[in-house]
């Protein structure tokens, strides 16, 4: 299944994960979310050792969406979602 957001009237198809990692950052307009709360919210995990799986949405995510800057990737820390 997968869900769809829509970029510039332009629909885009993400998978369950993208779609809640997406739905996460946006729920905190601003904000830097850690690794740590993406695991446990969106993976129900909080092994951090598995935070390369986050990496792995994210730059996919950013893939689908057309553009590198929709995610901000804040080092050491997180992600947040840029206000564009």
């Amino acid at each position: 299944m997968t869900h769809t957001v829509r970029v510039h009237d332009r629909p885009v198809p993400l998978t369950r994960k993208e779609f809640e990692l997406l739905t996460l950052l946006a729920c905190h307009p601003g904000d830097v979310v850690g690794r740590r709360q993406i695991l446990r919210q969106v993976w129900d995990d909080d092994d951090l050792t598995r935070s390369r799986t986050i990496d792995t949405h994210v730059n996919s995510l950013r893939r689908k969406l057309g553009s590198s800057d929709w995610v901000v990737t804040v080092r050491g820390v997180g992600f947040r979602l840029a206000e564009i």
